[in-house]
């Protein structure tokens, strides 16, 4: 069966969502959940968690943990990323040092120089990820959570001999149910086209049997002027297409209101950077973004 490993699983919150996920797959009851965390006491605590799960759930599958890479991701079919380089620390100083020169941010951790700067430390861990994959796992999937993302996919690409690397982000999936439910059309009967980079993607398509859902999206912003007070909404009405994430994602590149989210003194509103798109939807569907040359 597969040997999945989760590189970071001392992040336990994130971890137990994703177990929680993988170990109610009946085609994965019987795999092998490798856990790999550099702090100890976390990867105690995640072994722990996961054996209990597994006994709970009455499943055959087997856990290991260890605290050396390399012993876990070898002969891996599965690895999925989701550290956090530096800690709280590290994120600390992402905020404190822009502020410092006047730079206010929501997130830090996409776009502009938060991003850059968790891109710098996240990076050379990544590609070290992506070289011990490349001689113990060649023929692996490499997944990773880890923001920014599409930055670290692409430097593992782009760094590494290793080519099975997917970014990935539940923004698109969360968005699609959002605008299913807004609209009143099951999900399921919907047309999505989502692409871009994370935290600035937007739905290109948004359709039912030809019908462009858009229209009903404006009927019921016209109908209900509390919704224009959404950041999204305001993207969405200067773009022309529906940005797929939260607010607070939004928020790392554009200035929403209140001064959210912004970049750098003067930054100007929404309607003064951008004109209204009015070009036409892209057929297509996408959830992940995949890196590719």
């Amino acid at each position: 069966m597969a040997r999945i490993v989760l590189v970071g699983a001392g992040s336990i919150t994130f971890a137990k969502n994703l177990l929680s996920d993988l170990l109610t797959f009946p085609e994965l009851t019987e795999s092998t959940i490798v856990l790999h965390d550099i702090d100890q006491d976390r990867l105690d605590t995640a072994e722990a968690m996961t054996r209990w799960m597994v006994t709970e759930l009455g499943i055959g599958a087997k856990v290991e943990a260890h605290a050396d890479r390399r012993a876990a991701v070898d002969g891996a079919d599965y690895v999925i990323n989701e550290i956090a380089v530096g800690g709280m620390d590290a994120v600390r100083r992402d905020f404190d040092i822009p502020a410092a020169y006047g730079v206010r941010q929501t997130i830090a951790d996409t776009l502009g120089i938060g991003g850059i700067f968790r891109a710098l430390r996240t990076i050379p861990v990544m590609v070290g990820l992506g070289e011990d994959l490349a001689e113990l796992a060649p023929d692996s999937t490499l997944f990773t959570y880890t923001n920014p993302m599409s930055m670290i996919p692409w430097a593992v690409y782009a760094g590494t001999p290793f080519r099975n690397v997917v970014g990935v982000c539940h923004a698109a999936r969360d968005t699609q149910r959002t605008l299913a439910r807004m609209v009143g059309v099951p999900e399921e009967e919907i047309s999505f086209l989502t692409a871009g980079v994370n935290h600035q993607a937007f739905v290109l398509r948004f359709e039912r049997d030809g019908e462009n859902l858009y229209r009903r999206l404006d009927a019921l912003i016209e109908r209900e002027p509390e919704l224009a007070r959404r950041v999204r909404v305001e993207v969405y009405r200067n773009f022309g297409y529906r940005n797929a994430g939260q607010c607070s994602g939004l928020q790392v590149g554009v200035e929403g209101p209140g001064g959210g989210g912004r970049q750098g003194a003067g930054c100007p509103g929404l309607s003064g950077l951008y004109a209204r798109s009015t070009s036409g939807r892209t057929p297509g569907r996408r959830r992940v973004c995949r890196c590719v040359r």
